[in-house]
């Protein structure tokens, strides 16, 4: 990496660039700043201005993308090498994401490693990726690395010891929010919401009468005042659904502690009233990230006085996360790999030289050679394969068709993973909770503690507050067109509680 980067932050309303040099003992941040997007410009008019400053070119630049684009996994892989994962995530991602695996990049951050990998991984359009070097190619700019918004900002906090334990990031932007979950110095999970620092100035206009102007002064103040109620009603709906997702990651056991504090940063940040709903609804200690602290950093003093850390954290990690080797994810590779213009004549010259190689060769060359070469390199190829499939696949030790016998395996483990082979009518295991949830009430107390399928059978384990609702349960669950038999394996009083716990078995009908 040089040792020149611009980090560049492309957000709804705004671009923001920050330019970091190595030093002897750390990084000193030579410039910064932050242009506008204006509705008749747009994004391209706020790059021309950033780049008609001489000062921010011929750097390394390193951007990322919206976290709208990502769809992420946490995934447990049965081996440790980074060379293994790269070779299996996308198989293992294909499952998981509502695109063709062909038409996305595929990138993993490790999160524990041991025996066993359990890593967190990402899906991004191809499209999204191309549009992203597309748009700097315009200026002439080229894309080192590419990643994904927040999550340097949260590696870089990690790293310099700001942020520790287990805790909440939200980066909030005028439109979206990123929220990002951490434990014991790694990113656990990431999440992209529809909300933004609009809908709380949105809010304080309606509720206040006056205009946005207005209401973003007031939000900034932090007087929210006769417009609090507005506020809270913008903000819960968010803040519910950031609970609900704390929620699902304890349940599928991915976090076993509480967040112990929220970090913030973001233009939409800077909202008082938002913060303080926050800290109410979570009962949490909420506070603002600055990347500036890190002891590392040194800043020129035209850098330091344009200063904002809401807005300039993001830039800031993109720039200097390159330099410290933090984790994170870069699908600036294969087909969108980057290449200077020494590289691209090289590979014309290249080009050039293979051409005129060939026409020679052609001309000197007889069927028998040619024939010869086609067989030498069909076999070279499907030595790779074997290689391959002998790699991802090592159970298997008679290898006729790979490809097929490849394909077979991942089909395999789809139907065994749905449980569709098992279930009557083509239903699927997403349809069997349904019809659990349809036929046990809302008001019966029921809550499921683990739900197992193997072999045609589903194990429930629960509790509830008394052993009539357990039967009550058993009884509503046998009207399921799709169960052939509910048995209560146990029912027992809970151990210091007055809460019954209990044991399903349930059968069910085959096809």
């Amino acid at each position: 990496m040089p040792d020149r980067i611009l980090g560049l932050d492309i957000g709804h309303d705004s671009v923001k660039a920050v330019q970091v040099t190595r030093g002897l003992k750390g990084f000193r941040v030579t410039n910064a700043a932050a242009i506008t997007i204006n509705e008749e410009s747009g994004i391209s008019g706020a790059l021309s201005a950033l780049f008609g400053n001489p000062s921010f070119r011929g750097s390394a630049c390193v951007t990322a993308l919206s976290m709208k684009y990502c769809s992420f996994r946490t995934l447990l892989l049965p081996f440790r090498e980074r060379k293994k994962i790269r070779q299996t995530i996308a198989f293992e991602m294909e499952q998981h994401i509502p695109y063709p695996i062909d038409d996305v990049i595929v990138d993993f951050m490790m999160v524990e490693q041991g025996p066993q990998s359990k890593v967190l991984a990402a899906a991004v359009p191809k499209e999204a990726v191309s549009g992203c070097i597309r748009r700097l190619e315009e200026h002439h700019v080229e894309a080192h690395v590419i990643d994904v918004d927040s999550l340097p900002v949260v590696a870089a906090l990690l790293a310099g010891g700001i942020a520790g334990g287990c805790g909440l990031f939200f980066d909030v932007g005028a439109e979206d929010t990123a929220v990002v979950l951490f434990n014991n110095g790694a990113i656990v999970q990431a999440r992209h919401f529809a909300f933004g620092g609009a809908a709380v100035t949105a809010a304080i206009a309606r509720a206040g009468g006056i205009d946005a102007v207005q209401a973003e002064a007031l939000k900034r103040s932090g007087d929210a005042g006769e417009t609090a109620a507005g506020v809270r009603a913008a903000c819960l709906p968010f803040l519910r659904e950031v609970q609900n997702m704390l929620k699902f990651i304890e349940l599928r056991g991915e976090l076993d502690t509480k967040p112990e504090g929220i970090i913030l940063t973001g233009g939409g940040a800077l909202s008082a009233p938002l913060r303080e709903e926050m800290e109410k609804f979570f009962s949490l200690p909420v506070r603002l990230a600055d990347l500036s602290g890190l002891g590392d950093l040194t800043f020129d003093d035209e850098a330091k006085a344009s200063w904002d850390p809401a807005l300039m954290n993001q830039a800031l990690a993109l720039a200097t996360g390159e330099m410290r080797k933090e984790p994170g994810f870069n699908f600036g590779r294969g087909e969108f790999e980057p290449r200077g213009k020494v590289e691209k004549w090289k590979k014309d010259l290249m080009l050039i030289a293979v051409s005129v190689a060939v026409i020679l060769l052609l001309a000197g060359v007889d069927f028998f050679l040619g024939y010869y070469y086609e067989r030498a390199h069909l076999k070279e190829v499907k030595g790779r394969i074997n290689a391959v499939f002998a790699e991802v696949a090592p159970e298997v030790t008679k290898i006729i068709d790979p490809v097929g016998q490849l394909r077979a395996i991942i089909d395999e483990s789809k139907k065994t993973g749905s449980g569709g082979s098992l279930l009557a009518s083509g239903m699927t295991m997403l349809d069997i909770l349904k019809d659990i949830s349809r036929l046990v009430p809302a008001e019966m107390d029921f809550v499921i503690s683990s739900f197992t399928f193997d072999s045609g059978f589903i194990e429930v384990r629960g509790e509830t507050d008394n052993f009539n609702t357990v039967d009550a349960i058993k009884m509503n669950l046998e009207k399921s067109p799709f169960f052939r038999s509910v048995t209560i394996s146990s029912a027992n009083l809970m151990k210091g509680e007055s809460r019954v716990g209990f044991d399903l078995k349930i059968e069910i009908k085959r096809k």
